[in-house]
């Protein structure tokens, strides 16, 4: 080999490392001032839609990603009390070719050990008819995961729930995202998720498995703009013999109150078994579920033991259900048990079923 073809060939290497280094000290330079911090919080509120601050570490990232990691950034207007997230940890991988454009193009964003304020997430804004506004953007994300947040439902929410995974790919308008979602006690869901912006509906299908026995197959549809949606569950029991067991068919609808969820055209098929009614959920520091069911002719003897049907595969593990309270009340116009049939039969769990906490906000 020629001595200049060697010296080539040993130099493009140690160039292109050069070059990389260089880029980077460039790209390091300018992130880590503070222009590029406040480029940073405006790209974030671009994407986001909501008032973002870094306050805490800022670190550029080279590794796996070109970007920045730090603690405590901020989603919400200033004030402790009117914060929607804080995130301990987060993570946001940039596009290199903009960044040497001093550009910022956003390509994931990684929070983790936070917390999530549900009820603080700003109500649609009206026009002067005071008609909905019905054009709702949500944020173009190519890769989002969020890890260990407490989600909080009620202002007064001394349980809040434990989030312990989110991820979605490529979540843009008219596109199917794949979504993994987990929060403890409640399971472990994988599906997709697709946002119409023209209609303001999100669509989300999703298995879940978790402290009840077999899956759970999840439809739901979301009205954004106008707060009300629609949920569809089919759900297959395992028997002790690892075989199929018990079906359930779960419908209902939804719409959002001051102070929680009104449930309408609720439709409960198991078996012979038809349930229909209304209620509500009121999501205060202990969530309550306020039921008024109705049905035809019930077998008693005939129905599923439910703690065996739902309680946890693990006989150490916390049932979620133990942090709500129900109020549900079923009338039977036919009740058999035990040979004896009863008429108009009323059976009644918690105290008598009231919504009428919903419009208390």
């Amino acid at each position: 080999m020629k001595p200049l073809t060697r010296r080539l060939l040993l130099g493009i290497p140690v160039f292109l490392a050069l070059l990389v280094v260089a880029a980077y000290l460039l790209v390091n330079f300018w992130l880590e001032g503070a222009g590029g911090r406040q480029a940073l919080e405006r790209a974030l509120q671009e994407r986001i839609g909501m008032p973002v601050r870094l306050e805490g570490q800022f670190n550029v990232m080279l590794l796996p990603d070109i970007g920045v990691s730090g603690t405590q950034l901020v989603v919400g207007e200033h004030g402790e009390a009117t914060e929607l997230l804080r995130s301990g940890e987060y993570a946001v991988s940039l596009d290199f070719a903009a960044l040497l454009d001093r550009r910022l193009v956003i390509g994931s964003v990684g929070f983790a050990k936070g917390i999530l304020h549900l009820e603080r997430w700003p109500e649609a804004e009206t026009a002067a008819t005071d008609v909905p506004e019905t054009t709702i953007k949500l944020p173009e994300i190519g890769f989002l995961e969020i890890r260990d947040f407490r989600v909080t439902a009620a202002a007064e929410d001394d349980q809040p729930y434990l989030l312990q995974e989110l991820k979605i790919e490529s979540f843009a308008p008219n596109r199917s995202s794949p979504f993994r979602l987990e929060v403890a006690g409640f399971g472990a869901w994988v599906g997709s998720l697709s946002w119409s912006p023209e209609q303001a509906v999100l669509e989300v299908t999703a298995d879940g498995a978790g402290f009840w026995s077999g899956v759970i197959t999840l439809r739901a549809v979301a009205q954004l703009a106008a707060a009300t949606g629609a949920v569809a569950a089919d759900w297959t029991g395992v028997q002790a013999d690892a075989q199929p067991g018990r079906q359930v068919r779960l419908a209902l609808s939804y719409a959002f109150a001051p102070a929680g969820l009104r449930l309408t055209d609720i439709r409960l098929v198991a078996d012979q078994l038809r349930v229909e009614g209304a209620g509500c959920l009121l999501p205060d520091a202990r969530p309550a579920l306020h039921l008024e069911l109705s049905t035809g002719r019930v077998d008693a003897d005939a129905l599923p033991d439910l703690a065996a049907l739902t309680g946890p595969a693990d006989a150490n593990a916390a049932d979620p259900m133990e942090q709500w309270d129900f109020h549900v009340r079923l009338t039977a116009a036919e009740m058999l048990a035990g040979g004896a049939v009863a008429r108009q039969a009323v059976l009644q769990i918690g105290s008598q079923p009231d919504c009428s906490g919903l419009q208390a906000r």
